[in-house]
């Protein structure tokens, strides 16, 4: 009797598992926290003072730097994976206005929801602005060596107006030294230069900008 109750039983949980379990999707949500828009970086909103930043995250929070070719900024959470440095409009105390977000470290946790985020490859970068081509200032330029300065009306500028980006060069291959100069005299590449299929490139940090200095409607910064 006990063998035919445990052959049932083996029946039953045979039968049970073998039949397809429908599984229901679950769809993967971005932490607000982490969350690049045009309103910030997570909690870290473009319309804060100096003061504000003060008050909710504390003064320990906050490293201050001396003023920098663009212009005074201030570090939160310094030397942590979350660092962001902030850059303001205002030469001088009082600080008021935030002049974009910067985003740096390849460990950053930061993203826009289409997945613009520091490390990712220029070829990544080109399949996620629609095939376009994305325009930077060249690595050896004097100003703003790697800024993208255009993203050709592709993917990445109508998902995320307010965002641009540095470029930099991670590895290289065969390349002789006289293709590299010839490279290096544009002022302006575009990721379509056929040197960059044996150079490795990706982005090295983001600049969030408020809403009235997209991209789209500046130069450069």
């Amino acid at each position: 009797m006990k063998f035919f109750c445990s052959l049932f039983i083996a029946f039953l949980l045979f039968n049970a598992c073998s039949r397809p379990v429908k599984q229901k999707a679950v769809e993967a949500k971005l932490d607000p926290k982490t969350l690049i828009s045009c309103g910030g970086v997570g909690d870290v909103k473009l319309h804060y003072s100096y003061e504000d930043l003060e008050n909710k995250f504390g003064k320990e929070a906050l490293s201050e730097h001396e003023n920098s070719r663009r212009g005074k900024y201030v570090t939160l959470w310094e030397n942590k994976p979350e660092q962001l440095n902030l850059y303001w409009k205002e030469q001088v105390a009082p600080f008021k206005s935030i002049a974009y977000i910067e985003i740096v470290g390849e460990g950053a946790p930061y993203t826009t929801e289409s997945g613009f985020k520091v490390g990712i490859s220029i070829r990544e970068l080109v399949k996620m602005n629609s095939g376009m081509a994305v325009t930077f200032n060249n690595f050896t330029s004097e100003d703003e060596n790697g800024l993208i300065t255009s993203f050709n009306n592709g993917g990445v500028l109508k998902d995320s107006p307010c965002v641009t980006g540095v470029l930099e060069i991670v590895g290289q291959r065969n390349i002789h030294v006289d293709e590299m100069d010839e490279f290096n005299k544009q002022e302006v590449v575009q990721s379509y230069d056929r040197l960059l299929e044996r150079i490795d490139v990706s982005l090295a940090s983001i600049r969030v900008y408020p809403q009235d200095q997209q991209l789209s409607s500046k130069k450069s910064d």
